[in-house]
């Protein structure tokens, strides 16, 4: 075990103590495992966020070019322990969290995986963005951020049998979402042929409907701390959510039939294919 740092020690039960406190409203005397684990992943994350603004402010000085990785997923795995290594404050956080009284090796185990891919793709996605932030080098991952990226299996008569994995029922504090950043997609549509006034060839772009890009971003951090890049992922909302016209004729469910499309995007990774919808998005 590495030599552990009174001062970090100090300095992180306060943090800890302080998310606890202040941004979770729990008092230590009645916190569960859930509360502790909270506030650990707050504490980092305010480490991290500190460090990202300190890296981009850099970066910016340092006029460095900029990689930006698109991926259908990245399967990041569990965020603590990682975040803990790279940071060199796994050895610290054990005596905080030990002194707190509890175990720091039951939260980790305990971490549900953030479910933002399946696959191979999804790993190796994961393991660039890591990459990159200990190289120093200035990358940013973009993506969806699904809600049931992965799926939890059990087994019937031999069979495998599949449940959804809402991973981020209980908000992951790894995620900041940035409502006020949110952007509009046009999709759909189609192509209309026409020239204008002086016979150009002038094609319109009609019939298009909008969805909004929530933007949450998640903070990688290099080993040994050299440099934190983030992962920006979005989550889908429909643009208009609600046909009050529609509703007020009885049909209710295709009131709000826009607004489940738009959201399916960023609601599974990868459909099942054993339907003809699910075939049409693989």
């Amino acid at each position: 075990m590495p030599d552990i740092n009174p001062q970090n020690i100090k300095e992180l039960r306060a943090l800890v103590e302080q998310q606890l406190q202040y941004t979770l409203c729990v008092s230590l005397n009645k916190a569960t495992h859930g509360d502790i684990f909270n506030a650990v992943a707050l504490a980092i994350r305010h480490f991290q966020q500190d460090h990202f603004l300190l890296s981009q402010k850099r970066q910016r000085e340092e006029r460095k070019k900029r990689v930006y990785y698109l991926s259908m997923e990245f399967l990041l795995g569990q965020s603590l322990r990682n975040n803990l290594l790279n940071m060199n404050l796994l050895a610290e956080m054990h005596q905080v969290v030990n002194d707190l009284g509890f175990d720091l090796d039951h939260l980790l185990d305990e971490e549900p995986d953030a479910a933002l891919g399946n696959g191979g793709l999804g790993r190796l996605a994961a393991c660039f963005i890591d990459s990159m932030a200990t190289l120093d080098i200035a990358a940013s991952g973009h993506g969806i951020k699904y809600e049931y990226g992965l799926f939890r299996q059990s087994f019937q008569n031999d069979q495998q049998i599949e449940h959804p994995d809402d991973w981020h029922s209980m908000h992951s504090p790894w995620l900041v979402e940035h409502h006020a950043q949110q952007i509009l997609i046009p999709l759909g549509g189609y192509i209309e042929h026409s020239e204008d006034v002086d016979g150009n060839y002038n094609p319109m772009w009609l019939g298009w409907k909008t969805i909004i890009g929530i933007p949450h971003d998640y903070f990688v951090s290099g080993y040994r701390d050299t440099t934190t890049n983030k992962l920006r992922l979005y989550s889908a909302v429909a643009s208009d959510s609600f046909n009050i016209h529609i509703f007020n004729r009885g049909d209710y469910i295709k009131a709000v039939s826009d607004k489940i499309a738009s959201e399916n995007i960023s609601k599974i990774l990868y459909p099942s294919d054993e339907v003809l919808t699910g075939k049409s998005c693989g």
